[in-house]
């Protein structure tokens, strides 16, 4: 996480956040760890590179942007149809996702 100018800014990419074992690793926990952090952290902005994973859905982003403001682009693992109809409630202004 960075402090920039006063701003509180964590950036992520590659959560990959997927229902399967996949090399030993339980990526259905990925989403886990990615709240925890936010909560720990408390940023007002998190950053993503994309590469969500495919078992994103609208009701586990709506628990995220209830705690941050969200900017990213999408990764070719990506559910753009779930992404794309995501808004940032904590902004100000309707901030798309």
């Amino acid at each position: 996480m960075h402090r920039w100018l006063g701003l509180s800014i964590l950036a992520i990419c590659d959560l990959h956040y997927d229902r399967r074992i996949y090399r030993g690793f339980d990526e259905g926990r990925a989403w886990e760890w990615l709240l925890s952090i936010v909560d720990y952290h408390s940023p007002e902005y998190l950053l993503s590179c994309g590469d969500w994973g495919t078992a994103v859905n609208e009701a586990e982003f709506q628990m995220l942007l209830g705690r941050t403001i969200v900017l990213t682009i999408y990764g070719n693992h990506d559910d753009v149809e779930v992404l794309s109809k995501l808004y940032n409630v904590r902004s100000t202004a309707t901030c798309p996702f």
